[in-house]
């Protein structure tokens, strides 16, 4: 007679500004996704939370446990930490079941490997949502290699800490299970850099229930009257957290120079973060943009609707869940060939996709070409617009609905 193991899913997650923005977006898509075929217990682990001892609670069959952040003490023995918290999991876990833990934040390697010497038996599932090192030196799968080709005497302090970083993700990647990489990009980063076979490594992209309407031409008319647009001006949308590594700066920059060629153009910037840096950027031009802050989901969908242009200029994304929602509302996409945003973009069919490779020396070329390809898309015809309209739509039907990465999760037996 065969034994049936429960498998149960621990999804580490941790509570920070990247839980409310794309990591929490992902967790929560596993959730809707554990949800349509309920045969495994979910348990979400919330590390860093607030709390002054560990709490569990439910929510819609749901377990949750939160964990006290740790103290100023016990970051100066941050290894023996690791280990305490390791063993307070333990006991939150029933060891005869098949544990797995979806890891979410590479700095949590410590931890789960300490997870894995006491408990052997489970296995650990690493997403890649973004890589440390790429985000301090906005660099490529070459400033790697030729870093590595270094001997440490002749690397310089960054290259160090780069170093540093690349061995001990690596070693974690090698003790893994299965490690899930959100982007093409990332994925060969692994296989040729890291080293990792690929048998262990995934490409899964990120998914979104379909929650579009779409509106035809005299429907979007109506919604920019009642969301108190000029009918007549084209919308240029930019959603994220409003810091350097978005590119925000050179967004503005390249709308500025937009103008000089299209003056019936508004610039939307919805999200947060320095509005004093950026509302200066904007000096003189004001009136053609609109900083609306973080708003509820309903409402930017709202704004999708009535978008010509969704303009991405991040240094740095995996799978982006702000592209994946603007695909979904068939909204044309320029974003930057940085990792992630390239695989999504299909040049000149849906969006255009613009190198970055020398944006820190020659930041006026990037500029340049920012503005050249929103003047492309808004010189259109109207059924030239109608057909990348669709075309974005596709791409979201065909890659990016949350069936598709249901599918990709079932071949990985998480759940």
């Amino acid at each position: 007679m065969k034994i049936y193991i429960m498998k149960h899913l621990y999804i580490i997650d941790q509570c920070s500004s990247a839980s409310l923005y794309g990591i929490g977006t992902y967790i929560q898509q596993i959730i809707n996704i554990w949800r349509m075929d309920v045969c495994s217990a979910l348990t979400i682990v919330k590390l860093e939370s607030g709390t002054n001892v560990i709490e569990e609670g439910w929510s819609d069959g749901v377990r949750y446990l939160w964990f006290p952040s740790e103290t100023e003490e016990e970051e100066m023995r941050h290894e023996s930490y690791c280990l305490d918290l390791a063993e307070s999991l333990r006991f939150c876990m029933n060891e005869e079941e098949d544990n797995i833990f979806l890891v979410n934040y590479l700095s949590h390697s410590e931890l789960i490997l300490n997870l894995k010497k006491i408990i052997s038996s489970c296995r650990i599932i690493i997403v890649i949502h973004y890589v440390g090192w790429y985000t301090m030196k906005r660099r490529n799968g070459s400033y790697l290699e030729c870093l590595l080709g270094k001997v440490s005497t002749d690397r310089d302090a960054t290259e160090k800490i780069v170093y540093k970083e690349f061995v001990a993700n690596k070693d974690f990647f090698l003790k893994a299970d299965r490690v899930v990489c959100l982007s093409e990009h990332t994925y060969n980063l692994l296989r040729n850099v890291y080293g990792i076979v690929e048998q262990k490594i995934r490409l899964l992209y990120n998914g979104l229930v379909d929650e579009a309407r779409i509106l035809d031409i005299e429907q979007r008319k109506i919604q920019k009257g009642n969301l108190s647009f000029k009918v007549e001006d084209q919308i240029i949308l930019y959603v994220g957290r409003l810091n350097q590594i978005k590119g925000v700066y050179y967004l503005i920059n390249a709308f500025r120079k937009l103008l000089d060629c299209l003056p019936n153009v508004h610039l939307l910037v919805v999200g947060d973060g320095d509005y004093s840096a950026y509302l200066s950027e904007c000096e003189g031009i004001w009136n053609h943009v609109t900083f609306t802050g973080r708003i509820r989901k309903e409402k930017l969908y709202q704004l999708y609707q009535i978008s010509d242009i969704g303009v991405l200029p991040s240094l740095q994304e995996q799978c982006s869940y702000v592209a994946i929602e603007m695909m979904m509302h068939g909204i044309p996409l320029i974003g930057t060939a940085s990792t992630g945003l390239e695989d999504m973009i299909q040049e000149g069919l849906n969006g255009y996709a613009i190198s970055i490779e020398d944006v820190d020396a020659y930041p006026e070329v990037f500029i340049e070409k920012l503005k050249s390809s929103m003047v492309r898309i808004l010189s259109l015809s109207i059924d030239e617009k109608n057909a990348m309209r669709q075309q974005s739509r596709n791409v979201y039907l065909k890659h990016y609905t949350l069936n598709v990465m249901q599918e990709g999760m079932k071949e990985l037996e998480w759940i």
